[in-house]
């Protein structure tokens, strides 16, 4: 039955997970196609600067809520089958966020991951979620680049303070794989910003 439950969890996780809100915004409601303009990431960030913040915030009320319900389904299920509800919620996150990069929907091209990251923080542990999203606004704040602040929050910040707060060795190996994903995705922006060519990002969009 364990085993069932996290097979379950782990597909309709991976599944919600390919909903990808920016390019539903954009192919639905905006008749265009988020992954033929700017970086050509479906991801938040492209969306604001391509199409403005109303449908950046619409992209992440979509992301935001497949994100949570796919984290809910592992901690409701696994963890009243298993008893370990921290474990459900981390492995569901990381299925969510698989399913983001890489949707069976869209040819396996999706987003890089850091805003259902985000999520996954929140909702492991709120002070971890609010501590990576402190720092993530900090490092943009410093060196203007939102690929860092995704970069070392996610990577860094959220599995180290999942552990300060008590996860198991497993549960912290967990925030760790989400970590090496957002590291994986956002391998160009390493080499663009090694090479100062990442774009900045500015509140006020170009036009």
């Amino acid at each position: 039955m364990p085993f069932f439950a996290a097979a379950i969890t782990c597909i309709v996780s991976y599944l919600l997970g390919g909903i990808n809100g920016a390019i539903i915004v954009s192919t639905v409601f905006l008749r265009e196609d988020i992954r033929t303009k700017g970086s050509g990431n479906a991801g938040l960030t492209n969306m604001y600067r391509s199409f403005g913040m109303r449908a950046a915030v619409m992209t992440l009320v979509i992301d935001v809520l497949k994100a949570a319900i796919g984290i809910l389904i592992g901690w409701l299920w696994i963890g009243h089958v298993t008893g370990f509800p921290l474990m459900g919620k981390l492995i569901a996150g990381l299925l969510v966020m698989l399913g983001h990069a890489f949707p069976v929907w869209y040819g396996l091209k999706g987003g890089k991951g850091a805003l259902v990251c985000g999520v996954v923080a929140l909702m492991v542990d709120w002070r971890v979620g609010l501590i990576c999203i402190a720092f993530f606004i900090v490092v943009v704040i410093i060196s203007s680049y939102v690929s860092a602040g995704s970069i070392l929050s996610g990577a860094i910040v959220f599995p180290l303070f999942t552990r300060v707060f008590g996860a198991t060795n497993q549960e912290f190996l967990l925030a760790a794989l989400c970590g090496v994903l957002i590291v994986i995705m956002h391998i160009p922006n390493i080499g663009r910003i090694i090479m100062g060519k990442e774009n900045k990002f500015h509140l006020q969009r170009k036009r």
